[in-house]
């Protein structure tokens, strides 16, 4: 592909995509697979601009379908929740393992319960 790095970098922060290496990768690769060299080639930094906002949308729509999705040293975590959390974060978390009575039970059953813990702080 002739387009340089530094009219692509360009296009990317007019389309408002932020330096997410993976990210700009997949839409990159989707962009050259999809519109012939020609015509990238001929393009201003503009013009790829839209065409790179059109498939980043297309590329969050998709995202928001999804549940859970993997992004270089992150999770998206959608389903309500709507975060994107670090791996060493999740990787942080542990459990203690329990067991409760269940008060309305009369043949002394129990509930077993699960507590979750996270120690994590994250400097930006």
């Amino acid at each position: 592909m002739t387009i340089s790095t530094r009219k692509q970098s360009a296009a990317f922060a007019a389309a408002g995509v932020h330096n997410m290496p993976r990210t700009r990768s997949h839409i990159w690769t989707n962009v050259v697979a999809s519109v012939p060299e020609a015509v990238l080639s001929s393009m201003t930094s503009r013009q790829l601009a839209a065409v790179i906002a059109a498939a980043h949308k297309s590329y969050h729509d998709g995202r928001a379908t999804n549940q859970a999705e993997v992004i270089d040293d992150a999770i998206w975590i959608g389903a309500g929740v709507d975060r994107l959390l670090p791996l060493a974060a999740l990787k942080s978390i542990t459990e203690d393992h329990s067991r409760e009575p269940i008060e309305w039970s009369k043949s002394g059953d129990t509930w077993a319960v699960i507590r979750y813990r996270m120690d994590y702080n994250e400097r930006v």
